[in-house]
């Protein structure tokens, strides 16, 4: 499976959807969704995506280590400079960044005003102890689909398979439509959002151009950061 990034801006999106030997955790399987994209599953026996901050929570204290899905900042950086027009100073959003490395290693590549959201308490508090020493990160426990931030709040929305996610759960058309709003809504004019997905653009596209936000769409294929067909 090939690597894709698109990028959206109000009034540009960018979604970048990942390669086949892009690397998931041992414990989630790959399923085809509705649009027939790839999709997120986890083994028999774990909570369900649906099951919301339970599942996540879950998985977190038992896998506490920071795992990289998909493209790391190396792989992306090109992208993020692009996305922010190499202004360091940008204020960036990352949403359900999960326990990724990537806000800390733009950190200190000199982007100092990020700000990073999940649904698990666990993994918040996991990374906010990580980066104490690091006060330009901030981390709050929120729901993507319905922000507290004021509108316009940020010049870039950052998502790592957030997108992925929800595609994955009941209801997903009416789940991501609340999330693509939200996005809308807390970026400001000219603002961008940088997706990066393991689902072709087949199956995540049609999302963004019947999300009623006016945007410019562009997509990338990127190379894999993995090769091979093993996601152990």
């Amino acid at each position: 499976r090939d690597v894709w990034g698109a990028m959206l801006s109000i009034c540009t999106c960018s979604l970048v959807l990942p390669a086949f030997g892009a690397r998931v955790p041992a414990a989630v399987g790959r399923v085809a969704d509705t649009t027939g994209a790839a999709c997120l599953r986890k083994v028999e026996g774990q909570p369900s995506f649906d099951s919301g901050p339970r599942h996540w929570d879950d998985h977190y204290v038992k896998e506490p280590t920071p795992f990289e899905w998909l493209q790391g900042y190396s792989e992306i950086r090109r992208l993020l400079a692009s996305a922010t027009a190499g202004d360091h100073s940008a204020r960036i959003l990352h949403t359900g960044y999960g326990n990724s490395l990537l806000p800390e290693e733009m950190y200190d590549d000199g982007y100092r005003h990020i700000v990073n959201i999940d649904t698990s308490v666990v993994v918040i508090e996991q990374m906010a102890a990580r980066n104490a020493h690091r006060p330009g990160l901030e981390w709050r426990v929120m729901d993507a689909t319905s922000m507290s931030f004021a509108d316009g709040e940020f010049d870039l929305i950052l998502d790592k398979s957030c997108l992925d996610t929800l595609t994955c759960t009941d209801n997903a058309s009416a789940v991501v439509a609340s999330y693509l709003s939200e996005v809308g809504r807390v970026l400001r004019p000219g603002g961008t959002m940088l997706c990066i997905s393991f689902g072709e653009p087949r199956g995540r596209l049609h999302y963004f151009r019947s999300s009623g936000v006016r945007s410019e769409l562009r997509t990338w294929k990127l190379p894999p950061k993995f090769t091979g067909t093993d996601s152990s």
